[in-house]
C-alpha cells in the first residue's frame, strides 16, 4: 500500500501495465488515500496512451481531466475502453458471390442489414419453404444444395438442422397452430361472416378472429360454425350490450389476409351458398333483400356467385359518400360514414329462390323476406313496366320499414 501511495504523488504518466501487475489485488481495488474499497477497475490508473498502443481507446474529455489531475482526485471515476475493429465490408446476395463461398460466409451476408430477417416466418412461407424442402430431398439433393436453392427462391436461410427434421418428419411448420377444416358447410359460413360484419387482427404473436353483434340467434349460429370447423370460440357480453364471440386461429388469420379464401371457396359449389347464407347474416338487408359492403371487389364477387345461382341482381351502385352525414336511428344521432357503401339489389321476382337456395338461419331476416314476398306481389305489374326497378324496391322499403318500427311487431 506504501507503493501505491508513492506512486500517487508522482506523475501519472509512469504508470504502465507492468507496475500495476506488480502491485497486489487488494491494493489495486483500494483507494490510494486509504479510503473504501470500491469496485473500481485497475484501468482507472492506467496511462491513455499506453492503452492506444494495445489497441484500446477511451473518452477523450476523460483522458485530458485524467492527465491534468493527480491520482486521489480521481477516485470513484470509471472509464470505459473498447477494441478498435475495423468495420466490415458489406456485402449483398447475387451474382456476385463466388460460386465456392463456404456456408458460413452465405449466412453471414444473409444476417447483414440489407437483408429483411425474421424471428418467426409468416404462417405460408413456412408451408411453402417445408413443400419445397421435401420436393428437393425427393430430387436427391444435398443439405447444402437444398440451403442454397432456398435462399434463391426465397431469400431465406434455412438450418440444416431444420431441413434434416422436416425429411425426417419430425417437424411440420404448423407447429402447435391448430389445424382449421377448410373444406365443408361451415367453413364456407365463417367466411363469409367475417368478410362482412366480422374482423381479423394479430397481437403478441396471436391472431383473433372476432364478431360483435346484438343478435343472440346469430352469435350462437357463429360460435357454432367456429366450433365445427375445429376452433374453441367464446362469448362474452359486453358493456354496450352486444355478444362478443372470439376464437383464436392463426391459419385462418392468414388465409383471410393474404386472400387464400377464394382457391378453397370456389373448390366447392355447396360452400358458395354457404358464403352468400354468411355474408348476408352479416352485411345483407332483409327487408326486399339486397347487400351493402364498403368493398366494392367483395361485392363484385357476390354477384357473380348470385348469376351462378341464376339468381338477378343489380350491378353495384353507390348509396353513401365518404363523410356523409347520416342520421342513425338505432343510436337516435347524426354519424358521418367512413368510407363509401355500395349495395346489390336482389330482383323482386327472385325473391323466392333467394330464400330457397340461399336462406338464412335467422328467424327475423327469415321473416323480413317473407314480408317482402307478400307485398311484391302487389307491385308486380309497377315493377315489370318500370325502367329503374330499383328505385320502386327502395321506396317500398321505406314505406314498410317505418311502419315496422312504428308497430315493431317483428
Amino acid at each position: 500500500m506504501a507503493g501505491l501511495r508513492g506512486l500517487a504523488g508522482a506523475s501519472p504518466n509512469i504508470l504502465s501495465w507492468g507496475s500495476m501487475k506488480a502491485l497486489s489485488t487488494r491494493d489495486r481495488h483500494q483507494a490510494p488515500d486509504g479510503g473504501k474499497r470500491r469496485a473500481c477497475r485497475p484501468c482507472n490508473f492506467w496511462e491513455p496512451s499506453l492503452l492506444r498502443g494495445r489497441g484500446l481507446r477511451g473518452n477523450e474529455e476523460e483522458d485530458k481531466m485524467k492527465t491534468q489531475r493527480n491520482i486521489p482526485k480521481l477516485r470513484g471515476k470509471t472509464l470505459s475502453y473498447r477494441r478498435e475493429t475495423k468495420p466490415r465490408p458489406q456485402y449483398r446476395y447475387g451474382s456476385d458471390i463466388p460460386r465456392m463461398m463456404s456456408d458460413y460466409r452465405l449466412r453471414q451476408i444473409y444476417t447483414l442489414k440489407n437483408v429483411k430477417t425474421r424471428s418467426i416466418r409468416p404462417l405460408l412461407l413456412r408451408q411453402k419453404i417445408y413443400e419445397r424442402t421435401l420436393g428437393l430431398r425427393k430430387e436427391g439433393k444435398s443439405y447444402k444444395e437444398i440451403q442454397r436453392s432456398i435462399l434463391a427462391e426465397f431469400n431465406e436461410w434455412l438450418g440444416k438442422s431444420i431441413i434434416s427434421l422436416s425429411v425426417r418428419a419430425k417437424h411440420k411448420p404448423n407447429g402447435k397452430v391448430i389445424q382449421v377444416k377448410k373444406d365443408g358447410y361451415w367453413f364456407g359460413y365463417v367466411v363469409g361472416t367475417i368478410l362482412s360484419d366480422g374482423r381479423f387482427s394479430k397481437h403478441s404473436e396471436q391472431a383473433d378472429i372476432e364478431l360483435r353483434v346484438k343478435d343472440t340467434e346469430y352469435a350462437q349460429t357463429f360460435a357454432q360454425a367456429l366450433a365445427k370447423i375445429g376452433l374453441k370460440p367464446a362469448i362474452n357480453q359486453l358493456t354496450d350490450g352486444r355478444l362478443q364471440v372470439r376464437a383464436q386461429t392463426a391459419e385462418l388469420y392468414h388465409i383471410l389476409k393474404y386472400n387464400q379464401w377464394k382457391t378453397y371457396i370456389n373448390a366447392d359449389k355447396q360452400v358458395k351458398l354457404v358464403l352468400l347464407k354468411g355474408f348476408f347474416d352479416g352485411d345483407g338487408i332483409a327487408l326486399f333483400p339486397s347487400f351493402v359492403n364498403s368493398n366494392k371487389q367483395l361485392l363484385t364477387y357476390i354477384e357473380s356467385l348470385l348469376k351462378e345461382l341464376k339468381i338477378r341482381a343489380s350491378p353495384s351502385s353507390l348509396i353513401a359518400k365518404e363523410g356523409e352525414r347520416r342520421w342513425n336511428s338505432q343510436k337516435k344521432m347524426w354519424m358521418h360514414t367512413k368510407k363509401d357503401v355500395y349495395e346489390i339489389l336482389i330482383h323482386p321476382e327472385d325473391y323466392q329462390r333467394f330464400l330457397e337456395v340461399v336462406g338464412t338461419p335467422i328467424s327475423r331476416k327469415r321473416y323480413l323476406i317473407e314480408l317482402s314476398i307478400r307485398t311484391i306481389q302487389s307491385y308486380v305489374d309497377v315493377i315489370r313496366s318500370s325502367n329503374d326497378w330499383r328505385r320502386v324496391c327502395q321506396k317500398l322499403r321505406v314505406a314498410i320499414g317505418r311502419n315496422i318500427k312504428k308497430k315493431k311487431d317483428y
